[in-house]
C-alpha cells in the first residue's frame, strides 16, 4: 500500500512539474505575443499618421485652383464690391471687417484698409460706396508661378496684366509680379498676403 502511495505521489509530482513547465512556456509565449501586438499597433499608428499627412498634402494643380478662386475674391472686392459687401439704402457698407474676415486674415484687412478700392470711402469710422472709379492700368489676371504648397500655406508669384496710355492708345506693358499667400485655418484657405498695387 505504501508503495502504491509513493508511486501515486511520484506520478502526481511529475504531472505537477509538467503543468508548471507548460504554464511557464505559455506565459512566455503570451508575453512575446503581447510585445508583437504592441509593435504592430505602433506600426499601424505610424502608417496612419503618414497616410493622413499624404492625404492632406495638396499638389500644385489643386493649389492653383485654390489660388485662382481666392484671387477672384480679391478682384470682386476691388472691381465689383457691390457684389461682395452688404450695404444700406444710404450706401453704407455693413460689417466691413467681418466680411473681409470671411475670406482673409488680419494682413488682408490691413492691406485693403490701407489701399481701399477707388469707389469705397471711409467717413466717420464707416465705409461707404461712392460713385465710379476703377484701375486705369490693370488689365486682368495673367498667371500664378512658383507655386509652393503644404498642409498650412500656399505661396505663389502673382502676375497681373498691365497697360499704359502712350498718348494715343492703351498698350500692354510688363506684368506686375508680387507674392500671394494663403493660410489654412481649419478647413478654410484664407488670403493672408497680396499687394493691392497689382490692381492699379
Amino acid at each position: 500500500m505504501l508503495i502504491v502511495a509513493v508511486i501515486v505521489i511520484a506520478v502526481m509530482g511529475v504531472f505537477i512539474c509538467k503543468l508548471y513547465n507548460n504554464k511557464a512556456v505559455e506565459t512566455q509565449r503570451a508575453a512575446e505575443l503581447l510585445a508583437q501586438v504592441d509593435s504592430l499597433n505602433a506600426t499601424i499608428s505610424d502608417l496612419q499618421g503618414k497616410i493622413t499627412s499624404i492625404s492632406e498634402t495638396i499638389n500644385n494643380s489643386e493649389a492653383l485652383t485654390i489660388l485662382k478662386s481666392k484671387f477672384d475674391i480679391i478682384e470682386k472686392i476691388y472691381f465689383s464690391p457691390d457684389e461682395f459687401f452688404n450695404v444700406t439704402a444710404g450706401e453704407e457698407i455693413k460689417d466691413f471687417d467681418k466680411t473681409i474676415f470671411k475670406y482673409g486674415t488680419d494682413n488682408l484687412l490691413k492691406e485693403i484698409k490701407n489701399n481701399l478700392p477707388t469707389c469705397i470711402k471711409l467717413y466717420n469710422g464707416k465705409y461707404y460706396f461712392m460713385e465710379g472709379g476703377g484701375a486705369l492700368e490693370y488689365r486682368g489676371f495673367d498667371s500664378f508661378e512658383n507655386i509652393k504648397a503644404n498642409n498650412s500655406t500656399i505661396t505663389a508669384t502673382l502676375k497681373t496684366k498691365q497697360s499704359a496710355f502712350n498718348g494715343t492708345d492703351w498698350v500692354s506693358v510688363v506684368d506686375k509680379s508680387s507674392e500671394f499667400v494663403l493660410f489654412k485655418n481649419g478647413n478654410e484657405w484664407l488670403i493672408d498676403r497680396f499687394n493691392s498695387s497689382d490692381l492699379k
